[in-house]
Protein backbone atom coordinates (compact mmCIF):
# COMPACT_ATOMS: atom_id res chain seq x y z
CA UNK A 1 0.00 0.00 0.00
CA UNK A 2 0.97 3.67 -0.18
CA UNK A 3 1.97 3.86 3.49
CA UNK A 4 4.42 0.97 3.48
CA UNK A 5 8.14 1.76 3.44
CA UNK A 6 10.23 0.78 0.45
CA UNK A 7 12.84 -1.89 1.07
CA UNK A 8 15.84 -1.95 -1.24
CA UNK A 9 18.01 -5.05 -1.37
CA UNK A 10 21.23 -4.94 -3.38
CA UNK A 11 23.11 -8.18 -3.87
CA UNK A 12 23.97 -11.18 -5.97
CA UNK A 13 20.72 -12.35 -7.54
CA UNK A 14 22.18 -15.79 -8.25
CA UNK A 15 22.94 -16.38 -4.54
CA UNK A 16 19.96 -14.71 -2.85
CA UNK A 17 17.19 -16.99 -1.64
CA UNK A 18 14.03 -15.52 -0.19
CA UNK A 19 13.02 -17.15 3.08
CA UNK A 20 9.62 -18.81 3.29
CA UNK A 21 8.58 -16.13 5.80
CA UNK A 22 9.52 -13.06 3.77
CA UNK A 23 7.30 -11.33 1.25
CA UNK A 24 8.20 -11.61 -2.44
CA UNK A 25 9.49 -8.54 -4.22
CA UNK A 26 7.18 -6.31 -6.25
CA UNK A 27 9.96 -5.38 -8.68
CA UNK A 28 13.32 -6.91 -9.56
CA UNK A 29 15.92 -4.74 -11.29
CA UNK A 30 18.74 -6.44 -13.24
CA UNK A 31 21.68 -4.24 -14.22
CA UNK A 32 24.94 -6.18 -14.38
CA UNK A 33 27.85 -6.28 -16.80
CA UNK A 34 31.30 -7.88 -16.75
CA UNK A 35 34.71 -6.21 -17.26
CA UNK A 36 34.10 -6.06 -21.02
CA UNK A 37 30.68 -4.45 -20.56
CA UNK A 38 28.89 -7.66 -21.55
CA UNK A 39 25.93 -9.13 -19.67
CA UNK A 40 26.89 -12.61 -18.39
CA UNK A 41 24.56 -15.21 -20.01
CA UNK A 42 23.55 -16.67 -16.64
CA UNK A 43 21.61 -13.45 -15.99
CA UNK A 44 19.19 -13.91 -18.89
CA UNK A 45 18.98 -17.70 -19.35
CA UNK A 46 15.58 -19.33 -18.81
CA UNK A 47 16.71 -21.05 -15.59
CA UNK A 48 17.62 -17.69 -14.03
CA UNK A 49 14.42 -16.04 -15.21
CA UNK A 50 12.15 -18.90 -14.09
CA UNK A 51 13.77 -20.25 -10.93
CA UNK A 52 15.57 -17.22 -9.52
CA UNK A 53 13.57 -14.21 -10.67
CA UNK A 54 10.00 -15.47 -11.10
CA UNK A 55 9.73 -18.26 -8.52
CA UNK A 56 12.13 -17.02 -5.82
CA UNK A 57 12.32 -13.23 -6.02
CA UNK A 58 8.79 -12.51 -7.25
CA UNK A 59 7.30 -15.51 -5.43
CA UNK A 60 5.45 -16.62 -8.56
CA UNK A 61 3.21 -13.53 -8.36
CA UNK A 62 1.61 -12.62 -11.69
CA UNK A 63 1.82 -8.90 -10.86
CA UNK A 64 5.57 -8.89 -10.17
CA UNK A 65 7.71 -6.86 -12.57
CA UNK A 66 11.24 -7.27 -13.89
CA UNK A 67 13.19 -4.26 -15.17
CA UNK A 68 16.37 -5.31 -17.00
CA UNK A 69 18.97 -2.93 -18.46
CA UNK A 70 20.83 -4.01 -21.61
CA UNK A 71 23.73 -2.34 -23.40
CA UNK A 72 22.92 -2.52 -27.11
CA UNK A 73 25.91 -1.54 -29.20
CA UNK A 74 27.42 -3.97 -31.70
CA UNK A 75 26.29 -7.31 -33.12
CA UNK A 76 27.08 -9.40 -30.01
CA UNK A 77 25.08 -7.14 -27.70
CA UNK A 78 22.16 -6.90 -30.14
CA UNK A 79 22.18 -10.68 -30.46
CA UNK A 80 22.29 -10.98 -26.68
CA UNK A 81 19.24 -8.74 -26.35
CA UNK A 82 17.35 -10.81 -28.95
CA UNK A 83 18.19 -14.02 -27.06
CA UNK A 84 17.13 -12.47 -23.77
CA UNK A 85 13.79 -11.34 -25.21
CA UNK A 86 13.12 -14.91 -26.41
CA UNK A 87 13.95 -16.27 -22.95
CA UNK A 88 11.83 -13.69 -21.16
CA UNK A 89 8.88 -14.55 -23.42
CA UNK A 90 9.17 -18.19 -22.36
CA UNK A 91 8.59 -17.18 -18.73
CA UNK A 92 6.58 -13.94 -18.83
CA UNK A 93 3.41 -13.19 -20.78
CA UNK A 94 4.19 -9.49 -21.22
CA UNK A 95 7.62 -8.36 -22.44
CA UNK A 96 8.29 -4.81 -23.62
CA UNK A 97 11.49 -3.04 -24.59
CA UNK A 98 12.23 0.68 -24.60
CA UNK A 99 15.39 2.29 -25.96
CA UNK A 100 16.87 5.11 -23.95
CA UNK A 101 16.42 8.53 -25.54
CA UNK A 102 20.16 8.92 -26.06
CA UNK A 103 20.64 5.52 -27.78
CA UNK A 104 22.24 5.65 -31.21
CA UNK A 105 23.21 3.10 -33.86
CA UNK A 106 26.67 3.06 -32.22
CA UNK A 107 25.32 2.11 -28.81
CA UNK A 108 23.04 2.83 -25.95
CA UNK A 109 20.72 1.14 -23.54
CA UNK A 110 17.50 -0.79 -23.91
CA UNK A 111 15.27 -1.36 -20.90
CA UNK A 112 13.29 -4.60 -20.92
CA UNK A 113 10.13 -4.79 -18.81
CA UNK A 114 8.51 -8.14 -18.06
CA UNK A 115 5.48 -9.32 -16.10
CA UNK A 116 2.81 -12.01 -16.15
CA UNK A 117 0.16 -9.36 -15.62
CA UNK A 118 -1.44 -8.26 -18.89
Amino acid sequence: SDGEPIELLVGDALKYRRSAHSDPFDIVFVDIFDDENILPPEFYCTEFLSDVVYQNHLGGRPDGIVVHNFHTSGKSRSSQLADAIKNYRRIFSTVLTVESIDSRHTGGNTILLASNNR
